[in-house]
């Protein structure tokens, strides 16, 4: 693919509708106009993370970042989308709690399931 001049770097074009002999299979739009795709801000994440999953040990780390995805998933469901204090001090020790007390439930539920089990 090929970028335009002056475009940001994530924009591109299809080279073969620029001006090929494809190009009314393309777009109807007259030259320099007409559809662009744009890349996500992540897709560099993305491509590695695809590549990673083709092997063996890429796939066990990515089982270990799903483990991590899942505890921040319960503790942003549990404070929400905003902090609850200004100031980073204020914040940072709230996401500790909020940590510890999430800590505290998943022993518990553990426990819990040990119990049930021996019984």
């Amino acid at each position: 693919m090929l970028p335009l001049p002056g475009d940001r770097p994530s924009l591109r074009r299809l080279p073969l509708c620029i001006g090929g002999a494809l190009r009314a299979q393309c777009t109807h739009a007259a030259s320099g106009r007409g559809r662009s795709v744009r890349l996500g801000e992540d897709e560099g994440l993305q491509k590695r993370l695809r590549r990673l999953q083709g092997t063996r040990s890429g796939r066990a780390k990515l089982r270990e970042r799903v483990h991590v995805e899942h505890q921040l998933a319960h503790l942003s469901q549990r404070q929400g989308s905003r902090a609850r204090y200004r100031g980073t001090r204020k914040n940072t020790f709230d996401l500790r709690r909020l940590c510890a007390l999430q800590n505290l439930e998943t022993l518990h539920r553990r426990i819990d399931e040990k119990r049930r089990l021996a019984a």
